[in-house]
């Protein structure tokens, strides 16, 4: 099984009765849905996508002079995803800018869409990682 993932920043300004009104109930150049869309395939086969809530996830990584680090970041939305070679991969979103996500699958494809709220500013450190700017560890802040 392979995993399709859509990340939509939801623009807050968007008007449905505008786009019922004058669109056809379609987004249009001035009024758009979603403000961007991140969109990419994990092709590495997958045995099951698995849902945490209020997890925490642990953002690894090496500062510019060298030394390790190790942050844990709380309350998140993790999507755990089981690699057939025994691997994890996880994706991660801050519980506070979501706004909605679904998973569906349609024979050897999974289609996860998370929807992000544009109230609150987040990070995206790593592909597939999405952090709420006031949970981001101070220490990663330049």
């Amino acid at each position: 099984m392979q995993l399709h993932v859509h990340v939509y920043l939801l623009n807050d300004h968007f008007s449905q009765e505008h786009a019922d009104a004058q669109h056809g109930g379609e987004e249009s150049e001035n009024n758009r849905l979603h403000d961007w869309e991140d969109e990419f395939m994990l092709t590495n086969p997958l045995n099951s996508v698995e849902t945490e809530r209020h997890g925490s996830y642990t953002l690894n990584g090496t500062m510019p002079d060298g030394n390790a680090f190790s942050h844990t970041v709380p309350d998140m939305l993790l999507f755990n995803l089981h690699g057939e070679d025994g691997s994890l991969t996880q994706l991660a979103f801050s519980e506070s800018i979501i706004d909605s996500y679904t998973l569906e699958t349609e024979g050897d494809l999974r289609k996860l869409a998370v929807f992000i709220r544009d109230f609150e500013p987040h990070a995206n450190p790593v592909p597939g990682v999405y952090i709420a700017s006031r949970a981001f560890p101070e220490e990663l802040i330049d």
